[in-house]
């Protein structure tokens, strides 16, 4: 979805990609699955060699209209130009991109082959039973229109658009990513050899031995400390009928950072700086007397423990130089200015969370949710916590399932369904809500209404909406939840009365099943919608769980019957792909000591590192054996992230599986020591 590409297309001088030569080209750029008309390259090219008659008849195009025409090395500077770094796509794009390596080698020049995606491959892999993949065949399977065959530019528009209409039937297939796509293209049967005997260009051609996009150093600062790490400036709250020399006086304090607070009636905030008391000051029009003759400005705001980039994309992107610092509840509880962030510098490019938040569009967050990657890349290379990076995709997660809730609120707008019936918050339950997100994380969601029966018309709605939700997060990148712990499912959706007596079932029972369905749900955060709906069910459900000795047993059941994956000579063990899974073999029982020892003591929590570091300020489990387990969890989480990077660049879909055989002699035997201290935690975690 967020590629940026070209579709292009070529007519030549005959089939043979070998001697073939170029007569017209066309090159029309991509982005946000959009074909973008503007600045389109539509060319004749003189071949300066006879034009065969068999060829004439396929594309039409004369020796006569040829004339005046541009050799192709004059035409190179404009081709290079639309192409750039971009994907090319098209129809048999491998001749095409061979027919225009030959044409540079004529004209004495080197070009670097682009990375492709052909849709004749791509077709073949969405439905392998068509009964042909030629162009026009594949456009009146999608339904797209093919208005001039055999001429580059109608050419290489329907390529386009058949590619944007391919895109989702590749992703009910499992495939998602460029990389993906490449690697499935190649294991296609045939196709290997169709390149071989036509002499074309194979996506394995091409130069890929720098997948990743280029991306500079990264001041790691930003992405290493959280707001609440700078936010020292209590907020300056003052009532519009302040008059204006007290709202001098204070704006004049170094406590202030340079700015007052105003609470309205409706619970928004605004703001007045000194500045704005100079304007107002110098109107010819109005004299101020009071705060609420100055005009104010709404008060955008971040919460505490988001971390400071998403600070600094904010301010960047509303050219503001204050921000309001809120707390979970909402209340604004500090203020931060740009001169608090003023040593603190980050690559633009790199402030994903900022464009996510502001995304208009499914595919404007599919642009900035991939960038998520170079993001998690950059941070590895920087020697950032593995920890910290696994902080970083959970507040993403979050902030893009917020965004997609806004979006589906206009969706549901938009096709008369109206607002919301009710008072209602979305949570993002799992490893989002633990901080403790992968690359390969995937759905886990639920929702509260306020008030409402099942199958009622408020649950109607809601049961709408959340499929939104879903669908949006699962086309940007965060996939269905193969388990369904997804707010669009009844189990998922209830009204804070039902969601109770949810959670009594849970407790009263105590038995593996309740275990199994309630564990993540007390690692959940609320991301939109009305919080203290959020908070009323989880104080109440925290208190219900805390009296329960035998709901807490059942909880830490996975933890009981783990077992450390390591055979009797002290190597690990793996399945038939030499790999083992580091998720269910090492983070996972982590994170069950650790919710479950939280909860036995009344730690109401959800971040995995946070619980195990309260445990130890508490005394509650031996410091060095917490300090151990946060160092195995931070190995694990570092050798699962190292490896999901190079799958993504391989094509190979990323899960929590590590391949063994490419560890060092030293990262096998800090796994293994991990699995250690996992088996003396859980010892811990029982006897406790």
């Amino acid at each position: 979805m967020s590629l940026d590409a070209v579709a292009l297309d070529t007519e030549t001088t005959g089939l043979d990609a070998r001697i073939a030569r170029v007569i017209e080209i066309a090159v029309l750029r991509m982005s946000r699955l959009q074909i973008l008309h503007e600045g389109r390259l539509e060319l004749l090219v003189d071949p300066q060699c006879p034009v065969p008659a068999s060829s004439i008849e396929i594309h039409g195009i004369t020796e006569k209209d040829l004339r005046g025409a541009p050799a192709f090395r004059h035409v190179v500077a404009a081709l290079d130009d639309r192409i750039g770094d971009a994907v090319v796509v098209g129809h048999n794009i491998g001749y095409d991109l061979a027919v225009i390596d030959r044409e540079y080698r004529r004209a004495g020049l080197t070009w670097k082959v682009p990375r492709s995606l052909d849709v004749r491959a791509l077709a073949r892999l969405a439905d392998p039973h068509l009964a042909s993949y030629d162009l026009r065949a594949l456009c009146n399977w999608l339904d797209v229109e093919l208005y001039r065959r055999h001429r580059a530019y109608p050419d290489a528009l329907a390529a386009g658009q058949v590619f944007i209409k391919v895109v989702p039937r590749l992703r009910a297939c499992g495939i998602r990513t460029l990389a993906e796509a490449e690697l499935a293209c190649r294991n296609l049967p045939g196709e290997e050899r169709l390149y071989q005997v036509g002499g074309w260009i194979s996506p394995a051609q091409a130069v890929t031995a720098d997948t990743a996009p280029a991306i500079a150093a990264v001041d790691s600062y930003p992405y290493r400390h959280r707001i609440r790490d700078v936010a020292t400036h209590q907020p300056a709250f003052m009532d519009l009928s302040a008059d204006i020399k007290n709202v001098a006086r204070t704006l004049s304090e170094p406590s202030s950072a340079g700015m007052v607070v105003v609470k309205s009636a409706n619970g928004h905030a605004s703001f007045v700086t000194a500045t704005d008391l100079l304007q107002a000051s110098i109107d010819s029009d109005a004299k101020a007397v009071t705060l609420g003759d100055i005009k104010r400005r709404s008060l955008p705001t971040v919460t505490d423990d988001e971390f400071l980039y998403r600070a600094l994309g904010k301010m960047n992107r509303l050219n503001i130089s204050h921000l309001g610092v809120v707390n979970r509840s909402g209340n604004i509880i500090a203020t931060i200015s740009a001169a608090d962030l003023l040593r603190h510098r980050v690559i633009s490019a790199l402030i994903l969370g900022d464009e996510i938040e502001s995304a208009r569009t499914v595919p404007d967050l599919g642009r900035a949710w991939g960038k998520l990657l170079q993001v998690v890349e950059a941070s590895l290379r920087e020697g950032l916590k593995p920890t910290d990076i696994a902080s970083i995709i959970s507040a993403e997660i979050r902030v893009l399932t917020a965004r997609a809730t806004d979006l589906a609120e206009e969706r549901m707008l938009a096709s008369g369904k109206g607002r919301p019936p009710c008072a209602y918050t979305i949570l993002v339950l799992g490893s989002a809500g633990r901080n403790d997100s992968l690359l390969s994380a995937d759905q886990d969601n639920a929702l509260i209404y306020q008030a409402g029966e099942p199958e009622g018309n408020e649950d109607a709605w809601f049961a709408e909406a959340a499929t939104h939700i879903a669908d949006i997060l699962h086309q940007v990148g965060i996939s269905y939840c193969d388990g369904g712990v997804m707010a669009k499912n009844p189990g998922c959706r209830h009204s804070l009365q039902i969601w109770k007596s949810v959670v009594e079932g849970w407790v009263e029972t105590a038995g593996p099943k309740e275990a199994l369905a309630s564990d993540i749900f007390f690692d959940s955060v609320p991301v939109a919608g009305d919080l203290a709906l959020a908070n009323d069910l989880m104080t109440y459900s925290y208190a219900r769980a805390e009296a329960a000795p035998l709901f807490i047993a059942a909880l830490a059941q996975f933890a009981k019957d783990w077992r450390p994956p390591i055979g009797i000579f002290g190597r690990l063990i793996t399945d038939d792909h030499g790999r083992v899974d580091l998720k269910q073999n090492g983070l996972l029982p982590i994170v069950t000591a650790a919710r479950t020892l939280a909860l036995k003591h009344g730690i109401r929590l959800t971040s995995t590192i946070d619980r195990l570091t309260e445990l130890k300020a508490r005394s509650l489990v031996d410091a060095g054996l917490i300090e151990k387990a946060i160092s195995a969890f931070t190995v694990i989480v570092r050798s699962v992230l190292s490896q999901q990077i190079s799958d993504s660049h391989r094509g190979i879909k990323l899960s929590a599986q590590v391949e063994v055989a490419t560890m060092s002699a030293e990262q096998r035997s800090s796994i293994t020591k991990s699995m250690r201290v996992i088996n003396e935690l859980i010892t811990a975690t029982l006897e406790r």
